[in-house]
């Protein structure tokens, strides 16, 4: 995971963070340009729910849109972050960065130092993202059930 994701993701106001080493699992969304992905870091086994959505809203332009739910311990939501990426395509269907804006929600300030409180919305979102993937777990489980020993 690059190093500004994981730092916005797991604050650490004194020290400066590396990458930090992930395991990721993903899946296809609603749509062709959705992808729903569950994000586990190795060493402190942390729990992250992450859904991208992308449009090509002009031939010459693309929006990306992400969204992070890192759980606590107990299944709780404590932190999210949502960002929105605008790219220039050329003509030779290069993707060029135009603009980011970020929004960061939770207890302990991020890399810039401005947290926004959880809203009930953005727990909504996570709980949505939540139900997906324990609907995920459960399906896989009743799958090796089924297959038996």
């Amino acid at each position: 995971m690059p190093a500004k994701l994981c730092g916005m993701l797991w604050p650490a106001p004194v020290t400066v963070q590396k990458k930090c080493a992930v395991r990721k699992l993903e899946m296809a969304g609603k749509s062709e340009n959705d992808k729903q992905i569950l994000i586990v870091r190795l060493d402190t086994h942390d729990v992250v729910f992450a859904h991208t959505i992308e449009s090509k809203p002009t031939p010459d332009s693309k929006m990306r849109w992400e969204y992070y739910y890192r759980a606590n311990a107990q299944g709780d939501l404590a932190l999210a972050l949502k960002a929105t990426f605008r790219y220039a395509i050329t003509d030779v269907d290069n993707e060029v960065l135009q603009k980011v804006t970020c929004e960061t929600y939770g207890e302990t300030a991020g890399d810039d130092g401005k947290m926004l409180a959880i809203t009930p919305g953005v727990k909504a979102q996570f709980e949505t993202e939540k139900k997906f993937w324990l609907k995920q777990e459960k399906s896989l489980n009743k799958q090796a059930h089924d297959a038996g020993p």
